[in-house]
């Protein structure tokens, strides 16, 4: 389109051409893409003429020439009074979009020569379509612009919309209104008595500048991720993060440049030092937020509450390491937390959560309609309850009462819908309405509507969560497919959750390859939390066709669809089986492991014994074996050097696909014992008259291949350690006989002397027993220090947990001191005096709750309450006292955990591998139980069942049998025979399971 001079003439009232046509084009430009063009040259622009709300005309005319936007006359002034022509117009647009010289788009002007002064400007703008001539092949260049004008071009060069309907204090063109209230809305222009007046150089350098303004970035925020690391927030939403050479230090301001579309910022940070805000998030868990990222691995979080630790079951970090999410093991009591994060500062962090009971915040209905069944004489509605946190808790949340207004119906509710049923032949009608009102009867929490019987419910909606196996195995043609589930959930029409009966009932489930596998009937219960309606994978016609095949579930109410793609890959098969050499030397007279790696045709790692077994050979057979690890039911490769003579192995593997694998390995001289190497679970500070029992345990000793050596019998019918002073005399410490070996399962007392201070250097070697003689290389010195009173900087009590009020409970307090570097110190027990307060009391040395009653009597509901009691030591100057608090509770004893440790002549015990030969006495000796305050429970047969699965060889169950109680069944199993027992508390329903192996 073209323009008119008539239409730029200040008595010129109609809407021009231009604007309707080719200048609209700009109107529908993005507002981003004008900014992000207006950017461009604000790269030259200096940082001192970043936005400034208070400059006056002038000052932004000179921040912008100085930005090369505008030029002033040849005498130095800006003449902000002049009128603007259409040239000074092109000249400072084009500038301020950043739009590069087009003098060539320009050629289609008459009256811009070639060499006119902003014929390159006048060019881009006729390219971009934001200004076009005035008519006949002219642009005006001279022609002089409105104000209304200016409003017109510069509102859509913003990517602003005129303002439908608008009024304006002032006189404008018909045409005009809207441009001019969106201008001046956006503060493009000033306000004006009259808008068709022309515009002088200073309205355009107003309406500019706010274009300018918006073009200009500038840092908006400097955040610090961590002490290296930093993020600069600009202006216009983007950022950059930085790394930094050295280290920011806490509370010391640090300058850093970063780089920026081609310019160079200066920016300050200060590393704060580092906290945290802890809050409570759920009924169980709350959320840690630091001030920075923080290194997780470093990190440890405790919870107590009245100074008793509270387990936690999760630590989560967010992927920017800002903060942890914490899930207790137990959902919160009322009452304060304490919080400790340790391992991020030289002190702790620390705070409290003042927690409440988890309570009922609404119960709510999930649809307005009652969907009626099939014989219309039941009805439902889902309904959902959540606590204060708005965590769904319908599923845990009993003791709502149900009321319907239908005379002969009962409302009960099961699984988060709530069930309207009517007797003696009554039928609903569709169209009835029905009240139907619950009451918590604990929180008086309420929900009522009045509901609507709508026609019989119908699945409606499936969404398909995907393919499910407990083991998470990959689906392979050698999979046991009944193992998979396809996991769904399904509504009817009304949002109602609906069962896997009424799944199967209401939809079609097809698999498009049933020669791969085919599926079954929907059950309830599938899926890792147990909640979800699952459709059983059925193997195929038995010929193990892999490929992808492709389940549909159609709807039969809508015919809606839903499909998933199961891929069944090719089973996979032991391809190749690398051999290692072990990380250790090897002797004679003991099996080791050979390190391998094996995989299958697709190179993924294959572990488990079941997956190796008979898929390899060895050789020599004999010496070479593959077991299973039965805690992990993994492949081991043993190779046992019994009956060997010194020298170099080869032994060879050698799958069932032909390949091959061999490893040489060296068997040196059968290990005996050579040096003692260090010492563990030895405190070496004691307070003068302190002492502490060391044993043989104590020392760790190596063979003459560098390797532990267990000192066991065996060793001790040879060897023993004998322990002498290095210099000649055990005065700092002394040893009831310095010259008394340590041997097999003896003690010695060692005992700080009550006066001498200092440093006692204690010297350990092996010796022959027969001679006395020392193995020699075999001597370790370690250095026992007996300080005063004076050297220790804390003293530390121990956390009892709860104490039963029976004297079997009585708990040992723990009392130690440390030094400034924070390793421990034994205190003698004249140092220690404990003071029991209210309900406690000792007993022979032990803190006591027995006989206490807990409330107001014992038959009241109250099962728990604190107690305080004291620690006064004699310290050096003057007596230390440490406050404790403990719980007492009446709450009988009951099984907390179940776990196994080996017995002398009983069964082995591995974590939960439990070897050696199988009984049901024998397996119930080896099991240890604690109740709710960690003691250990007494007689505890008569409260747990035992449950034998999963036999492998012959495992027989006998007596009360299986699943019943351990004092009452009976267990016989073969050598080489495999089975788990499961083993659990009648009374708290407490569990634990181990595998069982017979030899």
């Amino acid at each position: 389109m073209s323009e008119s001079s008539k239409q730029y003439s200040t008595h010129n009232t109609q809407d021009p051409k231009h604007i309707r046509g080719g200048e609209k084009k700009v109107m529908k430009k993005s507002l981003s893409a004008i900014l992000a063009a207006s950017m461009a040259f604000s790269m030259f622009a200096s940082a001192a003429f970043a936005a400034d709300p208070a400059l006056d005309t002038e000052g932004k005319f000179q921040a912008m020439k100085e930005a090369g936007i505008f030029q002033g006359y040849p005498d130095g002034k800006s003449h902000l009074e002049a009128n603007m022509t259409r040239a000074e117009f092109a000249k400072a647009l084009a500038a301020l979009l950043g739009l590069e010289d087009d003098a060539a788009a320009a050629k289609v002007y008459s009256d811009v020569a070639a060499n006119h002064w902003a014929i390159g400007e006048i060019g881009a703008l006729t390219a971009e379509e934001i200004m076009n001539g005035t008519g006949a092949g002219k642009f005006g260049p001279k022609v002089n612009v409105s104000i209304e004008q200016l409003a017109k071009i510069v509102v859509g060069a913003m990517g602003l919309e005129p303002k439908e309907d608008a009024e304006v204090e002032g006189k404008t063109s018909v045409w005009a209104t809207g441009y001019v209230a969106a201008a001046v809305e956006a503060g493009l222009i000033a306000k004006s008595a009259d808008y068709t007046v022309l515009a002088n150089r200073g309205d355009l350098v107003d309406a500019s500048y706010t274009v300018f303004e918006q073009g200009q970035v500038s840092v908006k925020e400097v955040k610090v991720i961590d002490e290296k690391n930093i993020e600069v927030v600009f202006t216009d939403g983007k950022s950059v993060k930085k790394t930094l050479d050295t280290a920011l230090v806490e509370g010391a301001e640090t300058t850093v440049s970063v780089e920026y579309e081609g310019k160079k910022y200066d920016v300050k940070v200060t590393l704060k030092a580092l906290a945290a805000e802890i809050a409570a998030t759920g009924a169980q868990k709350f959320e840690v937020k630091f001030n920075r990222a923080v290194d997780p691995a470093k990190a440890k979080v405790e919870v107590k509450k009245n100074g008793t630790e509270v387990k936690t079951d999760s630590v989560k970090f967010s992927e920017d390491k800002t903060s942890a999410t914490v899930v207790l093991s137990s959902k919160f009591f009322a009452g304060d937390y304490e919080v400790t994060v340790s391992g991020l500062t030289t002190d702790p962090i620390k705070s409290t959560i003042k927690a409440e009971n988890e309570k009922i915040a609404k119960v709510e209905f999930l649809s307005d309609k009652l969907a009626v069944n099939d014989t219309l004489d039941t009805a439902i509605v889902s309904y959902k309850v959540t606590n204060q946190y708005e965590e769904d808790i319908t599923q845990t949340t009993s003791g709502i009462n149900w009321t319907a207004s239908t005379g002969t119906g009962t409302a009960t509710a099961s699984n988060g819908a709530v069930r309207v049923t009517l007797s003696g032949g009554a039928k609903f009608q569709i169209g009835q309405t029905v009240i139907v009102s619950g009451v918590h009867s604990s929180s008086n929490a309420y929900v009522s509507g009045t509901l609507t019987v709508g026609q019989v419910a119908m699945v409606d909606t499936v969404e398909i969560k995907g393919l499910y196996s407990a083991d998470k195995k990959e689906l392979s043609t050698a999979s046991n497919f009944g193992e998979y589930y396809i996991l769904v959930s399904a509504k009817d029409q009304y949002g109602n959750a609906v069962n896997a009966k009424k799944f199967n009932d209401d939809t079609v489930v097809m698999a498009s390859n049933q020669a791969i596998f085919q599926t079954g009937a929907a059950v309830d219960g599938v899926g890792p939390e147990g909640k979800d309606i699952g459709i059983p994978l059925v193997n195929g016609l038995g010929i193990s066709l892999d490929g992808t095949n492709t389940v549909t579930i159609v709807s039969k109410i809508n015919v809606k669809t839903v499909k998933i793609d199961v891929p069944v890959k090719k089973a996979a098969g032991l391809d190749t089986f690398e051999l290692r050499s072990p990380a250790q030397a090897v002797s004679v007279g003991q099996t080791v492991d050979i390190p391998f790696a094996a995989a299958d045709q697709y190179g993924t790692a294959i572990e488990k014994f079941n997956d190796l077994n008979t898929k390899v050979t060895f050789n020599p057979p004999a010496k070479v074996t593959l077991v299973q690890d039965y805690k992990t039911g993994k492949g081991v490769v043993k190779f046992d050097t019994t009956g060997l003579q010194v020298g170099s192995y080869t032994i060879l593997a050698i799958t069932n696909t032909g390949k091959t694998s061999q490893v040489n390995i060296d068997v040196k001289a059968a290990a005996t014992p050579a040096t003692i190497s260090g010492t563990k679970d030895i405190a070496l500070n004691f307070v003068k008259g302190a002492e502490q029992t060391v044993k043989e345990g104590n020392f760790v000793i190596k063979d003459q291949h560098g390797r532990d050596f267990t000192t066991d019998a065996n060793f001790f019918d040879t060897y023993a350690i004998k322990l002498t002073a290095v210099d000649g005399a055990f005065d700092k410490v002394v040893v009831p006989n310095p010259s008394t070996y340590v041997a097999d399962d003896s003690a010695l007392l060692f005992k700080a002397s009550a006066t001498q201070a200092g440093v006692e250097r204690v010297r350990a070697e092996i010796v022959t027993k027969d001679t006395g003689v020392a193995l020699s290389g075999s001597a370790y010195e370690f250095n026992i220090n007996v300080l005063d009173k004076a050297d220790v900087s804390e003293y530390v009590v121990g956390d009892l947990g709860k104490l039963y009020v029976a004297t079997s409970h009585d708990k040992a307090v723990d009392v130690s001191g440390k030094k400034a570097d924070g390793s421990k110190i034994i205190l003698p027990s004249n140092m220690i005096t404990i003071v029991p307060s209210g309900k406690l009391s000792l007993a022979s040395g032990k803190l006591s709750a027995n006989g206490a009653v807990i409330g107001a009597n014992a038959d009241d509901a109250i099962t728990e309450e604190t107690a305080n009691f004291s620690v006064i030591v004699d310290a050096a100057d003057k007596p230390v006292r440490v406050e404790k608090t403990v719980t007492i509770s009446d709450v009988a004893p009951k099984i907390e955990s179940i776990s196994a440790a080996s017995v002398t002549g009983g069964v082995q015990v591995d974590g939960n591998l439990l070897t050696g030969t199988v009984s049901a006495d024998k397996l119930f000796a080896a099991l240890t139980f604690k109740d709710q305050y960690g003691v250990d429970l007494t007689g505890a047969d008569s409260a747990v069942r035992f449950t034998v699965t999963n036999q492998t060889g012959t495992v027989t169950v006998g007596g009360t049998g299986n699943g019943t109680l351990a004092s009452g069944i009976e267990i016989t199993a073969s050598a080489g025979s495999t089975f788990n027992l499961t083993v659990d508390s009648v009374a708290t329903g407490k569990s634990a399971e181990f595998k069982v192996v017979a030899n």
